[in-house]
């Protein structure tokens, strides 16, 4: 397996508050990775560094070898890591299928001319974006529902499409912030088997933040364990980050 994604020495800062310090992540190629930790523990921070959303004050994130840090936020989307978000970032008054179809922009290979006209490569592209919606939305179980406006799906749904929107964009790499958030056991499960079906389908590889230690568990390969933006403990066995003094001081505080 080759490395997809390297972390090397990241401190990002607000003000004088370090929210993430010398973080480091080695993700191989398939595989997929757990962040955990207390909330307010940098997490989301990680993935924002990653993503382009935050330059940090130093390190080096390598996807592929390249450098992500100073790029822009969709560069690094058609570079091929995609991504959703802690709190469910939809269109609301858009339908499903249309949430879909903005989110594969970078299958517009038409030119200005031709968006104006609806000539040349236009109807082709359009028509191919709209098909490949549509198969997204089979895949996560929407497809009767692609009329629907994204804003009226019940909440389970809404977090099945914005996983969608974010394959539209054919990632290699997913980064998936709290993809079990609101959900009850059942439906945790459900997440589970859907997620590994898709990795399976689109030969992802997955970094995950999550709180629910049932999905962790059933997921990851590896877990990373953060408190205060530093790294507590790393290890592929839950059990072993369980009995952790370090990690069970940070969840319940000191006896």
């Amino acid at each position: 397996m080759s490395r997809i994604l390297g972390i090397s020495n990241l401190t990002m800062a607000f003000g004088g508050v370090r929210a993430v310090q010398q973080f480091d992540l080695l993700l191989e190629e398939g595989g997929v990775h757990g962040l955990i930790g207390p909330n307010g523990a940098g997490k989301t921070t990680i993935f924002n560094v990653v993503t382009g959303i935050y330059r940090p004050q130093s390190g080096s994130v390598l996807f592929e070898g390249r450098e992500l840090v100073g790029r822009r936020p969709f560069d690094i989307a058609n570079a091929g890591i995609g991504r959703t978000f802690q709190n469910i970032r939809l269109f609301p008054n858009l339908s499903a299928l249309e949430n879909v179809i903005i989110a594969g922009h970078k299958d517009a290979s038409y030119g200005m001319l031709e968006a104006l006209t609806h000539l040349g490569r236009y109807g082709r592209v359009v028509r191919a974006q709209r098909e490949h919606a549509r198969e997204l939305l089979a895949i996560v179980g929407l497809d009767a529902r692609e009329k629907e406006r994204a804003g009226s799906l019940p909440y389970g749904l809404q977090r099945r499409l914005e996983i969608a929107r974010a394959l539209a964009i054919r990632p290699r790499l997913l980064l998936l912030d709290e993809p079990a958030a609101g959900m009850n056991e059942e439906e945790s499960v459900a997440l589970v088997n859907f997620i590994r079906e898709i990795r399976r389908r689109f030969s992802l590889t997955i970094f995950m933040i999550e709180h629910h230690m049932d999905v962790v568990t059933s997921l990851c390969d590896e877990i990373t364990v953060l408190n205060f933006g530093k790294i507590l403990a790393r290890s592929s066995c839950m059990e072993e980050i369980k009995k952790n003094p370090s990690v069970v001081e940070a969840y319940l505080g000191k006896e």
